[in-house]
């Protein structure tokens, strides 16, 4: 074989290592194994399928839910509460006449009543009505008499707190402190399904990463068997001693150490989703990489400040149950003084068809007022301590949630400009191995470098590209942190 065909062999070889701007094709791994159909799942379709098929996320609705049968539970004190009873009855009354001292009664009776609480006033309302028919048997004068009697009572009792719970303040604090904790369940559930999706949406971007990563180290080690192969031939005439060919088998090795610790991390990563979609046959749009990338370009990476975020708004509800507490427990102090108001009408008819007539006759009004105070007040002191441990907490809370932004925060905007400019700087440092690869690979065809010069510039590509993907992976961690504690949750970066 002569030097002529070797050069001729090199100049063919050439074709899989041409990136320049020149428009010199290189080879692609197609050449080297079977095309596979794929198909593509988007950005946006894969993060609409964690939301609905991942259990966190589905746990979480349960906490709203919780929340709000509390809120609904509190509300109970505002609902109407009708009652109704009936039964029968027999008793003996004393009536202090030594003729005839006792009287027997037999008989049944139907009760309802029906009762409100107004929470806006705090007064509570309670209308009842009871049919009584009954038969008395008595001894009058020697005579045993009995007697039919038909007493209907209407009665209406209303009684409107002056002091402690004035306006309704105690009656409505359930539902008031039920409303903010909802509130807060809401928010803190708005929060945690921010951050899963953020770590979601960093595995579909580590998956087109590793796709990249996968692609680029099948077509190396495509290409540096082949560059093997020819540094074999090249060694068998005597151009090429057997040092030169041995860097090339090991350039060779290296490439596909690294492809087996990639293809283990990829399969792993596939297996993170496999309960979510289904990746046998399946890829992420290689394009979602190009469209963040662009997001990066038009980013100012400027962080919004604590007070805008689901942090501290989480953190305003609470500092509204204290508030609102704080009034409860102020009035609860008070003593307890009511306005007593009662109407009532009342009859013991022997005739069923005047009764009503009769009752509406005698109304009987009573108008009082009521006071109670509990010494000692055990329950208040229990509050108060409670609630004191309560506004404690979120002072230390308000602390420490707003330290930890402030640094996190901080560090985020830090990490992402040096992400983005260490991955720039990988870039124009990979076009330019590129190039001096294609120029080593033109004067080595031609007799002019030697083969180690083109093994180092490889090995320059394949851990400059190595590094990039790290900064890459480091970027969109980085990235998806900060969407989430900016409280920008989009769903696709185009």
């Amino acid at each position: 074989m002569n030097l002529k065909y070797i050069v001729f062999l090199l100049l063919m070889s050439i074709h899989f290592l041409s990136f320049t701007q020149e428009n010199e094709a290189s080879l692609s791994i197609d050449e080297f194994s079977p095309v596979v159909e794929h198909e593509v799942i988007y950005f946006s379709d894969f993060v609409y399928t964690v939301i609905e098929k991942l259990p966190d996320i589905q746990l979480n609705k349960l906490k709203n839910t919780e929340a709000s049968v509390k809120l609904l539970k509190a509300l109970k004190h505002q609902e109407w509460i009708f009652d109704l009873r009936s039964g029968a009855y027999q008793e003996t009354d004393f009536t202090g006449n030594l003729d005839s001292p006792f009287v027997f009664q037999t008989g049944w009776e139907v009760a309802s009543s029906i009762s409100k609480t107004f929470l806006n006033i705090g007064g509570r309302m309670n209308l009842d009505f009871v049919y009584r028919q009954f038969t008395a048997r008595g001894v009058v004068d020697g005579i045993t008499e009995e007697r039919e009697f038909f007493v209907p009572i209407l009665t209406f009792q209303y009684v409107q707190p002056l002091l402690k719970n004035a306006f309704g303040i105690l009656d409505r604090s359930p539902i008031a402190l039920a409303g903010l904790d909802k509130r807060i369940a809401n928010w803190t559930v708005e929060e945690e399904n921010s951050y899963l999706l953020a770590n979601y949406k960093k595995i579909y971007m580590q998956w087109v990463v590793y796709d990249q990563i996968k692609e680029f180290l099948l077509e190396s080690l495509a290409n540096s068997k082949e560059l093997e192969k020819i540094s074999r031939n090249q060694r068998n005439i005597g151009y090429i001693d057997e040092v030169d060919y041995q860097n090339a088998k090991m350039l060779t090795l290296e490439i596909e150490s690294e492809l087996l610790d990639v293809e283990r991390t990829y399969t792993n990563l596939l297996y993170q989703i496999s309960y979510l979609v289904d990746n046998t046959n399946i890829k992420p749009d290689p394009q979602e990489w190009d469209l963040l990338d662009t997001a990066l370009d038009n980013e100012s990476f400027q962080g919004i400040p604590f007070d805008d975020t689901r942090q501290a708004l989480i953190l305003s509800f609470m500092q509204d149950k204290i508030k609102h507490s704080v009034g409860a427990l102020r009035n609860s102090r008070l003593p307890e003084m009511n306005l007593l108001l009662t109407a009532a009408m009342e009859v013991y008819s022997t005739n069923s068809a005047s009764q009503i007539n009769e009752m509406l006759l005698v109304p009987a009004y009573y108008a009082g007022l009521q006071f109670k105070y509990p010494l000692g007040d055990m329950n208040y002191k229990a509050n108060t301590a409670e609630l004191r441990k309560y506004r404690s907490e979120y002072n230390f809370l308000v602390t420490k949630y707003q330290n930890e932004f402030d640094y996190k925060m901080s560090e985020k905007e830090r990490n992402l400009k040096f992400y983005k400019e260490k991955i720039n700087n990988r870039q124009i440092v990979r076009e330019a191995l590129q190039k001096r690869y294609v120029s080593q690979y033109k004067g080595f065809s031609q007799g002019r470098n030697v083969l180690a010069n083109l093994i180092d510039t490889r090995n320059q590509m394949l851990q400059n590209r190595i590094e990039e993907a790290d900064m890459q992976l480091r970027l969109i961690f980085e990235y998806f942190d900060f969407i989430a504690m900016n409280n920008r949750d989009e769903i696709s970066m185009g």
